[in-house]
This record gives structure tokens, sequence and C-alpha cells, in this order.
């Protein structure tokens, strides 16, 4: 819990792009992979991105892990970031 008392849980953060099609492209290669994906939009200087997330875990360690195979499999450069509904 932090201090506020919400539990701290973690995302890993796949990638952001600026289509919802290639968004649902890399979300469905990671559920075929048996991971957690979910997509969020995001808004950045008046357009709207999509950034493509496997989580929540309560655990860093557990994304910090998967980070590297996440990395080498689809040529991007994830960051583990606390996780905020």
């Amino acid at each position: 819990m932090d201090a506020n008392g919400v539990p701290v849980a973690w995302t890993l953060q796949v990638a952001t792009v600026s289509s919802a099609e290639k968004a649902e492209v890399l979300r469905k290669r990671l559920l075929e992979l048996h991971h957690k994906a979910y997509i969020s939009r995001v808004s950045r200087g008046g357009e709207s991105l999509y950034r493509i997330s496997i989580g929540p875990k309560f655990e860093r360690a557990d994304l910090e892990r998967l980070q590297a195979a996440i990395n080498a499999e689809f040529g991007v450069n994830s960051i583990v970031a606390r996780y905020t509904p």
C-alpha cells in the first residue's frame, strides 16, 4: 500500500502507437503469448495515442524478468511503470 492506502501495482508499457488498429494487433499478439494485455488511450499534444501494456502485477520483479523477452520479441524498449487505474 502507498501513503494513500492504494495498493501498489505495476505494468509493463510495451508500446504507444498512433493507430487503434495497430494497438489491437499488438494486444492480440501479446494475448496469444498468454500475457494479460490491455490498451489505454492517452492524449499527447491534442493527439490520441494508444498505449499497449501488460499487467497489472503486484510484483515489479515479475515484469522486469519479462521485459527483455518482450523487447526482443517485438523490437521495443518497454518500461515498467506504476499502475494507476
